[in-house]
């Protein structure tokens, strides 16, 4: 994840808090899914 995300606004209703994207980013790491994911950046 890009270090900037937790500056970005996210309305009340959005389901992505940055909380939940550390979470997530945390969990990719450590069961090792990234070695099975694509990345693409625009």
């Amino acid at each position: 994840h890009h270090r900037t995300y937790k500056y970005f606004y996210q309305s009340a209703g959005h389901p992505m808090k940055p909380h939940r994207l550390s979470l997530t980013h945390s969990l990719v790491l450590h069961y090792g899914l990234y070695k099975k994911m694509m990345v693409r950046r625009s």
